[in-house]
């Protein structure tokens, strides 16, 4: 159950920084909508795990997509070369994450 509940807290962080980083690039076409669309995905998934309704095979597969999603967007942008970039913050992150997983 510990690792259930770091994963959700990595998601949360994940979530959160995405919304900001959208609304910095974004304001004009995400604000309006784009919030709300990104909540009301949080909460199908939500119901869809209550329920249990996907068979457990489908949801290790979903799951390995959405891990390799944040992993994606997380790595563009911490190591944005636009930009400053951040990979010291990414790499101590990673590390940190895995050091934690593995000692669960």
């Amino acid at each position: 159950m510990l690792s259930l509940w770091v994963f959700v807290l990595a998601m949360g962080l994940h979530i959160l920084m995405m919304d900001n980083q959208l609304v910095e690039r974004f304001e004009d076409v995400y604000e309006p909508r784009g919030r709300m669309l990104l909540v009301s995905c949080l909460l199908v998934g939500w119901a869809l795990g209550c329920a249990d309704a996907l068979p457990e095979s489908f949801t290790s597969r979903l799951f390995a997509f959405v891990v390799g999603g944040v992993v994606i967007t997380s790595a563009h942008e911490e190591l944005s070369f636009e930009e400053s970039g951040r990979f010291g913050w990414f790499v101590g992150g990673a590390a940190a994450y895995a050091t934690l997983l593995m000692l669960i």
